[in-house]
């Protein structure tokens, strides 16, 4: 599944980070009121909130107060071209998780935008777990288990791509998401480990014959049942 990320901007370079967001597999909504903006968090589900503005005003830090008593774990960063320390400091004393000025890396803001989604993924496995077909996904050892006894133990990188995987099952997982998830780098050499690690994840999903990785060509992976 695409990371979902709304975007509430009053500024121009807000649709240029738009943009760049969408060619990396983001899907991204987009308004530039405030107050709307906020209502959707309301309405629709989005895994990061990214509020880029001229300036850090007071109507803008009191509509992130009255969201963060509503919902405490959406993450909330501001882009802001004009502002002064005390700005910073208010900012965050709203309850941001994070403030970045108008000279910001969108590869680095990319990279922390996905960082806080896994980890948030994380913490959903490490108390339940996930279970697909006849397996079993436990995160604390890193185990697949099959048939509740068959137990197959998993590299690092081995778990991060199925948990990745099983955590959108029946959807396409695409190539450069997985890449910048498990290895964080997006390169022919990590294309080619990708494959081997695909490679590695069906046989250690073969004793379940009804389950099937998909390959999509140029496009990513699905796993998913095979009928």
């Amino acid at each position: 599944m695409e990371p979902r990320i709304i975007i509430i901007t009053d500024c121009a370079d807000g649709s240029r980070l738009r943009d760049f967001l969408m060619v990396n597999d983001v899907n991204v909504t987009t308004t530039t009121h405030v107050e709307r903006g906020f209502k959707k968090l309301g309405t629709a589900f989005f895994d990061v909130c990214i509020i880029y503005t001229q300036a850090v005003y007071s109507d803008l830090l009191d509509e992130i107060r009255k969201n963060r008593a509503d919902n405490i774990r959406l993450p909330i960063y501001i882009i802001a071209q004009h502002f002064s320390k005390t700005n910073v400091l208010d900012a965050y004393a709203s309850g941001i998780d994070d403030f970045f000025d108008s000279a910001f890396d969108a590869e680095i803001l990319l990279i922390k935008i996905s960082n806080v989604i896994r980890r948030r993924s994380l913490l959903t496995a490490e108390s339940q777990g996930i279970v697909f077909g006849k397996y079993h996904l436990r995160h604390e050892l890193r185990q697949l288990v099959y048939d509740g006894d068959t137990v197959i133990h998993l590299t690092i990188k081995e778990f991060e791509l199925l948990f990745l995987m099983a955590s959108n099952f029946g959807e396409l997982v695409p190539k450069n998401q997985a890449m910048r998830t498990v290895w964080k780098r997006n390169d022919c050499f990590t294309s080619k480990c990708l494959d081997v690690y695909i490679w590695k994840l069906r046989k250690h999903l073969a004793m379940d014959v009804s389950l099937s990785i998909k390959n999509v060509r140029n496009s990513g992976f699905l796993l998913t049942n095979k009928n």
